[in-house]
Formats: structure tokens, C-alpha cells, sequence
């Protein structure tokens, strides 16, 4: 059953802030989102815009206590659950079923001691149910000499303490809660010095591979410029080849002009001329180009052995710290094996407890 709260718990405005009387929880809720989500909680606050629910949220790390606020807008119904709990439980039989069913409702609804009243009962009509006495181990609950108990309250009366799924002595658990923290340290330092170690071989191997790559880059620079240097020596032979042909035409004009019965040189000799005169600049347009090619090559020759030579130092400062490194793994690693070691000598020395169930 859902029952919305009427909104009339006392308020106190305290930094800023409209919180429930004292600023402590009111009461146990269910919040229906609008969006459909359901939220268990304590309400802590209210006002007219907002509700203000403290929610305990558990993951592997630990349990986080978080005071969450909600938009009145964005909210279907807020449901006191003390209220529908005695709702439930005055309409509930005495059967099994009924128990069992009032038992899972509170349970999933984090009321735990009112779960554990209704397991209880389903057990006093058949004391074999296992459903019954799952529900009540999940709950934390043990059986001890023919009565369920609250496991944390029964252990501490008794200086009993669970580790893990074994029940020891405090002063046991205590030895092997030590042992165990003292090997996690160590197998969290070992880790470290492995991850660092990987890292270090990691920029090693990629260093490695930038010079590789770098000296397959010299070699593609060196035949390139083997190339280049063979097209400019043909180009400057061509050139001189070219130069001779514009000697000639020079020449040819020249005598043209200077005839005792000469009209001056003829079209096909002017145009002789004005090509080898082109010839000639087309030449050491290409001898200069390719000796620019060449010169840039060179250039980057000369940096790469430059930049080859300070990665090549790097490399080996590099290797030599690797070494090093390697060297703190292993010690690592021994202490690992030291303090899983001294754990399970711990742990055999401890004896765990079976309590008796009947």
C-alpha cells in the first residue's frame, strides 16, 4: 500500500538550509520517482519545493551516507513505512505464507527487525523452513544452540569476531586481520613496483621503435640523396652540353652581323639562339633545384643523427633504471611471498569456532 506523507513535520531553517525538526530523520520513506524510480531512506527535511532524503548506498569499497534532495515536481507518492508496515502487518494471517510474505516486504524494504519478526514467526510453525532461516541468515542472524540470534550481538557478548566465513576468538581474528593487512600492503607495493617496472619497458620499447623508425628514415635519406647526386651530375653535364650549344649560336649571330655582305642573321639563327639562351636557364633552374634537395636532405641527415644520438642516451639511462626497477620487483615480490606466507601460518594457528546450532 502506498501512502503519501501529509507535509506538516515542524521545520527549522538552519545555514540557509529547511531541514525536519532538529535535523534528524523523521522516519523511514519509499519514494516513487515519476520516472519510476524507487528510493528507500530516512526523511531528514522538507519544504515547499523540495523533500530532503538521507539514503545509505553500499558498494565493495564501503557504505556512504548521502542526504539526497528531490523536486516535489519530479515525485509520484512518499510512503512512511513504519505507517504501511503496521498496515501490512494488521492485515497480514498467521499462516506460513503470510508470514514468509510480510518477512520478503520488509526486507526489501530495509526493515530489517520487522523482517526478522516474521521469519521468526514463519519458523515457530514449521522450524525446517528454509526459506525462513535464508531470509534470517541474510539478515544477519545465527543459530545458536537452538535459538536465532543476532550474529554481531552474540559474537561481541561472546569475544567472538567472523573473518572472511570462519568464526575465531577476537584475539585470533585480530592476528589474522593483521597478518592479512600486512600481506595487502605488501602485494599493494609489489603491484606498484610492477606497474612502474611495465611503464619504464613500455617507454623503452616505444624509444626503441622511434630510432628504428629513424634509421630506416636515414637509409630512405641517404639513397635519396645518392639519387639526387646522380641527376645533378647529369644535369651539369647536360648543362655544359647545353652551354656549347649556345656558344655555337652566339658565335653564329655574331658572324652574321659582322659579313662584309651580311643582311644581319637570318630567323632561324635568332631562333637558335633565344632556345639555347632558354636551354641554358632551364638548366640551372634544375641544377639549383636539385642541389637545394640535396642540401635539405643533408640537413635532415645531420638532425636525425643529432636526435638519434640524445635517444640513444636516453635508451641506455633508461635500461639502466629498468635494471633497477627489476631489482625492487624482486625484492617486492619476495616480501609478498613472505606475508602470504606468515598468513597462512596465521591462519593455522587459529582455531575457528563452530557454534553449536541445537
Amino acid at each position: 500500500m502506498r501512502r503519501t506523507l501529509l507535509w506538516s513535520l515542524p521545520l527549522l531553517h538552519i545555514a540557509g538550509h529547511t531541514l525536519g525538526a532538529a535535523d534528524q530523520a523523521t522516519g523511514k520513506v519509499e519514494v516513487h520517482l515519476k520516472d519510476g524510480e524507487t528510493v528507500l531512506g530516512l526523511l531528514v527535511g522538507e519544504d515547499t519545493d523540495s523533500v530532503t532524503v538521507r539514503r545509505t548506498m553500499r558498494s565493495r569499497s564501503g557504505t556512504a551516507t548521502a542526504d539526497i534532495h528531490y523536486q516535489r515536481t519530479d515525485l509520484d507518492e512518499v510512503t512512511d513505512l513504519v505507517q504501511a508496515y503496521q498496515d501490512q502487518a494488521a492485515k497480514t494471517g498467521k499462516s506460513l505464507t503470510a508470514q514468509l510474505t510480510l518477512a520478503h516486504w520488509c526486507s526489501d524494504r530495509e526493515l530489517p527487525d520487522q523482517a526478522a519478526t516474521h521469519a521468526l514467526a514463519a519458523l515457530a510453525i514449521d522450524r525446517a523452513n528454509v526459506e525462513a532461516r535464508t531470509l534470517l541468515l541474510s539478515l544477519g542472524y545465527l543459530r545458536v544452540k537452538g535459538q536465532w540470534v543476532k550474529e554481531e550481538e552474540y559474537l561481541d557478548s561472546h569475544g567472538l569476531a567472523r573473518y572472511l566465513d570462519k568464526i575465531y576468538s577476537s584475539a585470533d581474528r585480530q592476528a589474522i586481520v593483521t597478518a592479512h593487512q600486512a600481506q595487502l600492503a605488501a602485494e599493494l607495493n609489489q603491484a606498484d613496483k610492477q606497474k612502474g617496472a611495465d611503464r619504464l619497458q613500455a617507454f623503452i620499447a616505444l624509444d626503441q621503435a622511434s630510432l628504428a623508425a629513424d634509421k630506416k628514415r636515414s637509409e630512405d635519406l641517404d639513397a635519396d640523396i645518392k639519387d639526387k647526386t646522380t641527376k645533378l651530375t647529369a644535369a651539369q653535364k647536360q648543362a655544359d652540353d647545353d652551354q656549347k650549344k649556345l656558344d655555337a649560336a652566339n658565335k653564329a649571330v655574331a658572324a652574321a652581323k659582322t659579313g662584309r655582305r651580311s643582311l644581319g642573321p637570318s630567323e632561324t639563327t635568332i631562333d637558335a639562339q633565344k632556345q639555347a639562351q632558354q636551354t641554358e636557364t632551364d638548366d640551372k633552374t634544375a641544377i639549383s633545384d636539385l642541389q637545394k634537395q640535396i642540401d635539405k636532405d643533408k640537413q635532415l641527415k645531420a638532425d636525425l643523427v643529432t636526435h638519434d644520438q640524445h635517444l640513444t642516451e636516453e635508451i641506455d639511462a633508461q635500461i639502466k633504471q629498468a635494471s633497477m626497477v627489476s631489482a625492487d620487483v624482486t625484492t617486492a615480490t619476495a616480501e609478498v611471498d613472505k606475508a602470504r606466507k606468515n598468513t597462512d601460518a596465521v591462519i593455522a594457528r587459529s582455531t575457528p569456532v563452530i557454534l553449536p546450532e541445537e
